[in-house]
């Protein structure tokens, strides 16, 4: 994977951390799925977030 596709996919991962894995000593490795949960949401994140770049819109 490229390191721009990791460095999104690590984003999207920390964005979407439920409040249970937010607490998890020592942090989750953000380079890997934390959870089924996670990775779907971190992946429409994603999706919707280059959706809005692509549109020329800030989104957040």
């Amino acid at each position: 994977m490229s390191s721009a596709v990791t460095k999104a996919l690590v984003t999207a991962r920390q964005k979407c951390l439920s409040e249970d894995e937010a607490y998890w000593d020592p942090r989750p490795d953000f380079t890997r799925p934390i959870s089924p949960r996670n990775e779907a949401a971190a992946l429409s994140w994603l999706l919707d977030h280059q959706a809005g770049e692509a549109r020329g819109g800030a989104h957040s």
